[in-house]
């Protein structure tokens, strides 16, 4: 069947707003404020097919990533498999079969990485050709590369598996917490979120060593690090949690929409997908917290990555992946 690109449409997305001059910074509090109004910002969405209709790569998308030219999304559907897209064009380039249905991805460097069940299976980035597939734990989630290792969270087991990137030889399993999801990478340290335990934990990448456990919100799923914070979206309260990277302190807790599930930051601004009943992604000053947009994208917006221009967003229903051009910094 003939893949190629559905449509492409331009469309207003929202009007934006900027924050009074005499709104003050959040902290620790949860911020509730909602933007107020001033001037307007624009955004481009465009809409892609990640596969054809009725294949096993087009439906129940998870998390996509970004190989530096690919999106990558995982497709937990039956048959399993991962679809491969040109990030320039949007248009179709593979679809590869998977053991089991995936959540996520990642790259490191040369191949995709893709926590499966037990297993995490490893792909030739160049051509999707099946390099091998290698145990972790139980109930792998999610994944992160550290420049010569692969971390894999084992959601059941509540650790996390480090593997030698170059051959898939197992270097460690250490404990982290109760329903591990999310993973992340500071430089130095690997943190995780553990959906079942509302904490975040941080170990040293080099040996493993655990440095310390966090309390979030309620049911934290994705985690990410904007350079000197990591933050955590706290799936079940609808807010993202603030925490200094380098002693794990409490900087704030702060309302993010609905359903707050995977998080990207631009290097400006974080961005948070709205999973589930949120149908938006939802765009946060990282500086103060405060909420300044919402776009509404698909009717269950899932995982999102960035390519260091536009954003792209998998949704779970529409069998499509949204690609967002983001408006620019404010000044």
């Amino acid at each position: 069947m003939k893949h190629k690109i559905l449509t492409t449409i331009a469309a207003i997305l929202a009007i934006h707003t900027l924050m009074t001059e005499g709104a003050s910074a959040q902290t620790a509090a949860t911020s509730t404020q909602a933007p107020p109004s001033a001037n307007s910002l624009l955004a481009t969405l465009h809409w892609y097919v990640s596969s054809t209709t009725d294949s096993a790569a087009g439906v129940y998308e998870r998390d996509p990533i970004f190989d530096g030219t690919y999106i990558w999304i995982a497709n937990a559907t039956t048959p399993s498999a991962v679809t491969k897209l040109l990030a320039s064009t949007g248009a179709f380039v593979g679809s590869y079969p998977i053991p089991y249905p995936p959540d996520s991805l990642c790259f490191d460097g040369t191949n995709i990485w893709v926590p499966n069940n037990n297993i995490v299976t490893k792909l030739l980035a160049s051509n999707g050709s099946l390099i091998g597939s290698y145990g972790v734990g139980n109930g792998a989630e999610d994944c992160i590369f550290d420049g010569a290792n692969v971390w894999i969270t084992n959601g059941v087991d509540g650790t996390v598996t480090k593997l030698l990137a170059a051959t898939g030889a197992h270097v460690g399993t250490y404990v982290v917490g109760a329903g591990a999801r999310g993973i992340v990478f500071d430089g130095a340290n690997i943190w995780t979120a553990n959906a079942a335990a509302n904490t975040v934990t941080k170990l040293r990448a080099s040996s493993g060593a655990l440095i310390g456990t966090y309390p979030v919100g309620t049911d934290p799923a994705k985690i990410c690090f904007d350079g000197k914070n990591i933050w955590a979206a706290n799936h079940t309260d609808g807010t993202v949690t603030k925490l200094v990277a380098t002693t794990g302190t409490l900087v704030g807790t702060y309302s993010a929409g609905l359903k707050p599930y995977a998080m990207v930051f631009d290097g400006v601004r974080l961005w948070v997908v709205n999973h589930n009943t949120g149908q938006a992604v939802t765009w946060i000053d990282p500086s103060t917290g405060s909420v300044m947009g919402q776009y509404q994208v698909g009717p269950d917006p899932r995982g999102m990555t960035f390519d260091g221009v536009n954003l792209w967003i998998t949704d779970e229903v529409d069998s499509l992946i949204h690609e967002i051009t983001p408006p620019p910094p404010i000044i």
